[in-house]
């Protein structure tokens, strides 16, 4: 008889990397809610033209969504799917902060490099490559 802990299941690791997914997000989100606040509380002028209502409104979405996918996160068996959600999520996000601020002229055109990144860790090759096909589709429709 062994005495050693039985190694993580494969399952188990990809909660463990949606989790690290749930967090950066939030922590992305929180940094984009400290700059949408400076602009409206500290009086500072929004240079886009989207009012701060409209940018705190998808904050608060995007927590709701965080929130509601953590909680799934704990009741699902097929991660595979959610993992593709999560993803899907992410760049329809970034896509939406990009047409807010500007379109393809946006200084946070890089944000997409970022669902690319998340869709590596959690599906591999495959997932990456989808996800950066899907980011520069959304990318070229900002420019119509």
């Amino acid at each position: 008889m062994s005495t050693e802990p039985a190694a993580p299941a494969a399952g188990d690791a990809l909660v463990h990397r949606l989790r690290w997914l749930l967090f950066g997000r939030v922590l992305m989100t929180s940094a984009f809610l400290g700059g949408v606040s400076l602009t409206s509380f500290g009086g500072l002028k929004n240079p886009y033209v989207v009012s701060n209502d409209l940018l705190f409104t998808i904050v608060v979405a995007t927590y709701v969504f965080t929130m509601v996918s953590a909680v799934l996160l704990q009741r699902l068996r097929e991660l595979q799917a959610f993992c593709h959600v999560q993803v899907a999520f992410d760049v329809l996000l970034t896509s939406g902060v990009l047409y807010l601020t500007g379109g393809p002229d946006s200084p946070f055109a890089f944000l997409y490099t970022l669902p690319v990144i998340n869709a590596a860790t959690l599906l591999f090759t495959q997932g990456a490559l989808v996800t950066a096909a899907m980011a520069a589709l959304a990318y070229s429709g900002l420019g119509f």
